[in-house]
């Protein structure tokens, strides 16, 4: 009971920090216009998301809708954020601390869950574990593809990206 008492005392204060943080900002996105929402998910987001080798050289607007499809979520260490059986329906960026998966470290920067790209709809065979307090930014599959049928020409580059993406994990592996 204490080391539980102890557990969720450490991660209500991790999960404070973050969504503060993120709180804030959705707060704010809220009260703004289409347009201001817009602008402001764009700016704040923008250098992060073009970073992921998915989405680098992406027009503004598809860079827009991803941050506003965004939804963040925060782990104590030692929890599975994918557990194997689960539905490849969810991306994880990571945006603090560590997830171990597959012999593989995700840290901030880096994409977990590719899968869902191209084995959507179907169980996952591995589980994602993080190793410190972690707080990720989840792209459903469902938002992605909304965003991919409006976006034609990233959708074709993020298919692209996805595909040398299978061919260096999974054949060249």
């Amino acid at each position: 009971e204490r080391d539980l008492a102890m557990r969720l005392r450490e991660y209500f204060r991790y999960r404070h920090s973050v969504d503060m943080r993120v709180s804030g900002i959705v707060n704010l996105l809220q009260v703004m216009s289409p347009s201001l929402q817009r602008e402001v998910a764009n700016t704040t987001q923008r250098s992060w998301i073009l970073s992921i080798g998915f989405f680098s050289n992406a027009s503004e607007e598809f860079i827009t809708d991803i941050a506003l499809a965004l939804t963040e979520d925060t782990f104590p260490g030692g929890e599975a954020i994918i557990k194997a059986g689960d539905r490849a329906n969810k991306l994880f960026l990571p945006s603090k601390g560590v997830i171990a998966s597959q012999g593989r470290v995700f840290v901030p920067g880096s994409v977990l869950g590719v899968d869902m790209f191209y084995l959507q709809g179907t169980r996952r065979s591995y589980i994602a574990r993080t190793l410190t307090f972690t707080a990720v930014r989840v792209l459903t599959h469902a938002k992605m593809t909304e965003i991919l049928k409006m976006h034609p020409d990233e959708a074709k580059q993020v298919r692209k990206r996805v595909m040398w993406h299978i061919l260096r994990e999974e054949i060249l592996a």
